[in-house]
């Protein structure tokens, strides 16, 4: 029953999928599903050794808040399959004030500015996590706030303190704190990023 209610909502937000509201002040609502059919040639299977199945399954909603530009805000949801049953559960809710065209202030369920470039290099997550996630270099979502901008042209920071157990409820009084320094010029990005955990 879950699966086929996860498929239908996959099928609908698929089908509303990148669709732009008229006005400004609503909502877009939009999705990505990773479905495939895998088969185990091990002849050692520990479980079935073929299957469809799904991916990763994204729900995202962004919208402005009180009718502004400068103001936004972004929910987004995924389901993973634990090898029982499919779950869902929060992956991004943050509101972000852009201050400026050069400077904005996130806070919220985030993610970390460790990963913000090399995640759009990667960009084969669906297929295999990316270094710093497979062998838990940096964790991908914290909570907490964000701060950055444009110190020159091609050249930004950014600034997070975080509660540090990635997107779990905080279970002690330790915080992350983690910075970047940006350069882009052309097709070329360097990011330095530093992080310490007191």
């Amino acid at each position: 029953m879950i699966r086929k209610a996860i498929l239908l909502a996959a099928v609908l937000v698929i089908g509303v999928g990148h669709a732009q509201n008229a006005a400004a002040s609503e909502g877009s609502l939009h999705g990505k599903l990773f479905y495939d059919y895998w088969m185990d040639l091990s002849g050692k299977p520990s479980g079935p050794n073929n299957a469809y199945d799904f991916r990763r399954i994204f729900f995202t909603y962004d919208t402005p808040l009180a009718g502004r530009d400068d103001l936004k805000a972004r929910v987004r949801t995924d389901v993973q399959n634990d090898n029982k049953r499919w779950r869902p559960y929060l992956k991004r809710v943050w509101v972000k004030w852009q201050r400026s065209e050069t400077s904005y202030l996130s806070f919220g369920l985030l993610q970390n500015n460790g990963y913000r470039v090399q995640e759009k290099l990667w960009g084969h997550r669906w297929l295999e996590k990316s270094p710093l996630d497979k062998w838990g270099i940096i964790k991908s979502d914290e909570t907490g706030i964000e701060i950055g901008g444009s110190l020159a042209q091609g050249i930004s920071a950014d600034l997070q303190i975080t509660n540090g157990p990635s997107s779990n409820p905080e279970n002690d009084d330790e915080k992350r704190f983690g910075g970047a320094f940006q350069a882009t010029g052309g097709p070329l990005t360097v990011r330095a990023y530093g992080g310490i955990q007191d």
